[in-house]
């Protein structure tokens, strides 16, 4: 009886020894995140890097309304277009048809990722802005990013091509 005893002990033992060691893996690689690659940041730079950005499409959710008419884009913002550079610049140019006449025809401020590419945060004179970084390939970039009014909270999200 005595033997029962202790190798039913013992084979307890050893199941919570295997237990006990697979939650700690289990534990540290769900909290461990994976080290960021500097080829994937070089790769997005000089993709982001390549060439104009125009606006091809914007939605924002839920929708904005004023009177019943969903907010889109100006016509004469279609044109505009945004050139990134390596050396942290980032142009914006109001292209051919400029909606205030007044207003100049580029405007250069500061880019930059953060650690891991999928964020790129715009340095203007007057404000900071942040984008999500949601596709980035040779001629696509999709970006989103939240503004809240109102105590309502609004997703835009657009695509730029080039």
């Amino acid at each position: 009886m005595t033997k029962i005893v202790s190798t039913a002990f013992a084979i307890l033992i050893i199941a919570l020894n295997f237990s006990a060691c697979k939650k700690k893996e289990n534990k540290s690689s769900s909290t461990t995140k994976p080290a960021v690659d500097s080829t994937q940041i070089k790769l997005r730079t000089q993709l982001l890097t390549s060439g104009n950005w125009k606006i091809a499409a914007m939605t924002v959710t839920p929708g904005i309304s004023t009177g019943g008419t969903l907010i889109a884009v100006d016509s004469c913002n279609m044109d505009n277009f945004t050139k990134y550079y390596a050396s942290g610049l980032v142009v914006y140019d109001e292209g051919v048809i400029k909606c205030k006449p007044n207003d100049p025809q580029t405007t250069i401020n500061t880019w930059g990722f953060n650690s891991d590419a999928t964020i790129i945060s715009i340095t203007e004179s007057v404000r900071n802005k942040s984008w999500n970084v949601v596709e980035l390939t040779n001629s696509n970039l999709k970006i989103n990013y939240a503004v809240s009014s109102s105590g309502q909270t609004y997703t835009y999200s657009t695509t730029f091509t080039h």
